[in-house]
């Protein structure tokens, strides 16, 4: 028997309602809730926790999710700084995935048959393009933890071609050609050195 099912939905995640404290902590802090128009998904939660953006105090990282909200821990002096930065978290995360939700990649996540563990396959369609299982033999105890692994390294391929098309923008047709194929050799040289 196997479950499948596929991240590959752009999701668009804004906050609704105001925050309020859901328990007091030492320090004059509490714990807030922010209510969510959805519970987002890995993919989503990776794009909104990427660490660019936020400052010392106020980072991506530092935000819990919690089902359709998140929680932070902070002060009410600090709560105002806090909101502006998800707000602009929120977006950038809604942003990223509406910007690849063309591309055809997706994770889908399937339970091996006789161990209750659970993979990641990168597909374009129906063509399995990379698997945690058969590529890597690499499997996981929860399907939240693979399919948290199989959008990370969606996010990670996706960031990959993002640079590579930025690299070779304005250059001639072979110039785009050896970068490309340079950057593919560069790719395969460190797959080789992760085996060895």
């Amino acid at each position: 028997m196997s479950e499948t099912f596929a991240l590959d939905e752009p999701e668009v995640i804004s906050m609704i309602g105001e925050p309020f404290p859901i328990s007091a902590l030492p320090g004059d802090h509490y714990r807030w809730r922010v209510p969510l128009s959805a519970r987002p998904s890995a993919r989503w939660q990776l794009a909104f926790q990427d660490p660019l953006g936020g400052s010392g105090r106020t980072l991506p990282w530092m935000v819990n999710f919690d089902r359709g909200a998140l929680t932070i821990d902070c002060d009410k002096a600090s709560l105002p700084t806090w909101l502006n930065f998800i707000c602009q978290w929120i977006e950038k995360a809604n942003s990223q995935l509406a910007a690849h939700a063309g591309d055809g990649l997706r994770v889908v996540v399937k339970l091996l048959p006789d161990c209750c563990l659970w993979y990641w396959e990168l597909r374009r369609g129906d063509e399995i393009m990379e698997s945690s299982w058969s590529g890597q033999w690499v499997a996981y105890s929860s399907r939240a933890d693979a399919a948290v692994a199989g959008a990370r390294r969606l996010t990670t391929l996706r960031k990959a071609t993002q640079r590579q098309r930025s690299e070779t923008a304005g250059h001639d047709a072979p110039t785009q050609t050896a970068l490309a194929l340079l950057t593919a050799a560069e790719a395969l040289v460190l797959l080789v050195g992760t085996w060895s």
